[in-house]
């Protein structure tokens, strides 16, 4: 009888979206890692992939069944926890493309300011929980500030400035629910724009090209825009239809960097085009 409710209270339009998106990722994944495959003769991209929506089904069983409200209790070892799993990266972490973000445990590749996004949310939401009664005035808001600071610190020295965005999203997000006054991040964010010049300073060389080529690829066509030029050249030569399955040259010929991962979307517009992308 509780099974039964637990699946007629599901929303069945968002697990049959859920089910297309993730098949449709799966064979994208597939095309953009076609030449890979051929080479050596395995799927290894796929089968793992495969590999981890099992285990996500799985999780999502699990947490279906869970009372979330119980992790509150736990709110104060999770955000240890998280802050130790960070640490660890900057000690014991290995460094790929200019980062050290990952750990690696046997054949996996852990990359725990992943896992940081989620505990954050519930570690957050714990501390203003508690503190709903007394927040009335900005101050009162400033531990709540430093709580969230010192994981997005960490995040920032591996360096990882997308993940550090996502935890201002997060942090913002969850500040205005709590009562946080629009005003008050109206004042933030003139002091964020009037640092803006001394914040640049700080940022790596490569975050710098980011937003130089974000602004203009054309400005280093053969190093940090390349990605870019390529993603374009990609979804532009789909047109409206795109060149079908397993047919993209600019990803199947391995013009397109890192194209099973940062830039699948450039696989999806050029092999299904315009409609495929929309749909």
């Amino acid at each position: 009888m509780q099974q039964n409710r637990y699946f007629r209270n599901l929303d069945w339009w968002l697990v049959i979206a859920i089910f297309g998106l993730v098949g449709i990722g799966i064979c994208l994944i597939a095309s953009a890692t076609h030449s890979f495959a051929v080479t050596t003769g395995k799927a290894w991209h796929v089968e793992r992939q495969s590999l981890f929506l099992a285990i996500d089904l799985a999780l999502v069983i699990f947490l279906l069944r869970f009372d979330y409200r119980l992790l509150k209790d736990i709110a104060t070892p999770l955000y240890v926890f998280n802050i130790i799993l960070l640490l660890a990266v900057m000690f014991l972490g290995h460094s790929q493309l200019g980062a050290q973000r990952w750990i690696q445990i046997g054949p996996l590749s852990i990359q725990p300011s992943e896992f940081s996004k989620a505990i954050m949310i519930v570690c957050l939401a714990a501390f203003l929980n508690k503190r709903l009664e007394t927040l009335d005035s900005f101050t009162d808001y400033l531990p709540a500030l430093a709580y969230a600071f010192v994981p997005f610190i960490l995040v920032m020295k591996q360096p990882d400035l997308g993940t550090s965005l996502v935890f201002m999203a997060i942090l913002l997000g969850m500040l205005l629910i709590s009562g946080f006054k629009v005003r008050w991040l109206m004042y933030m964010s003139g002091a964020l724009i009037a640092l803006m010049p001394a914040l640049w300073h700080i940022l790596k060389e490569y975050q710098k090209n980011r937003i130089r080529v974000f602004l203009d690829p054309e400005l280093d066509p053969f190093g940090a825009g390349y990605h870019v030029i390529q993603s374009k050249i990609a979804i532009g030569s789909g047109v409206l239809t795109g060149k079908g399955w397993f047919l993209g040259t600019q990803s199947q010929l391995n013009f397109l960097p890192e194209n099973h991962t940062d830039f699948i979307f450039a696989v999806a517009g050029e092999e299904f085009g315009f409609i495929g992308i929309f749909i």
